[in-house]
């Protein structure tokens, strides 16, 4: 009886964005306080590469729903346009500066597998975040974090990263029930 129950559990789908998801209980990354299932798809696919900006003038344009690999430099040689939120890692941190295209107004998530400060700046402000949630088990998807994006380009701050590589995504919302 147990084993019918693990396996009608791995057979109940999730629909997120029109897409059918197959959850497994015993996937640590089916354990978000979100459904994520858009996100883990990006994650399980293909990254494009790229190098973060050590200022805001190098910072790459990248668009919103694309998964990249973002290479970083050492925190010490990045400047940073405005002073990160949290004070991270200091020595053998890493850190990095990419822009985001964001097609319209709206709640979006910065999507990403480690454990990284996130501060986004939209026409010269700070952002503050309005909700995250992550789940350290989880070896592709570790952080995701909310913020009311306007419409153009805005400035993702990568801070006291403990490694020299980020992938990360930008993504719209679902509307939360």
């Amino acid at each position: 009886m147990r084993i019918l129950a693990q396996w009608i559990a791995c057979v109940v789908l999730l629909t997120a964005g029109g897409a059918a998801v197959a959850v497994d209980p015993q996937d640590p990354c089916a354990h978000f306080a979100w459904n994520v299932s858009r996100e883990l798809a990006l994650f399980a696919s293909k990254a494009s590469n790229a190098s973060a900006g050590r200022d805001k003038t190098q910072a790459p344009l990248i668009p919103a729903g694309q998964l990249y690999e973002l290479s970083l430099s050492p925190q010490g040689q990045v400047t940073f346009p405005m002073a990160p939120a949290k004070k991270g890692l200091a020595d053998g941190a890493y850190a990095g500066l990419v822009q985001v295209s964001i097609p319209s107004a709206g709640l979006y998530r910065v999507s990403l597998d480690g454990p990284f400060w996130i501060d986004v700046i939209a026409e010269g402000k700070l952002l503050a975040s309005t909700d995250f949630t992550g789940n350290h088990e989880c070896k592709s998807l570790r952080k995701l974090v909310e913020f009311q994006l306007p419409a153009g380009k805005v400035l993702v701050q990568l801070t006291g990263a403990p490694r020299d590589r980020v992938r990360l995504t930008v993504t719209p919302s679902p509307p939360k029930s």
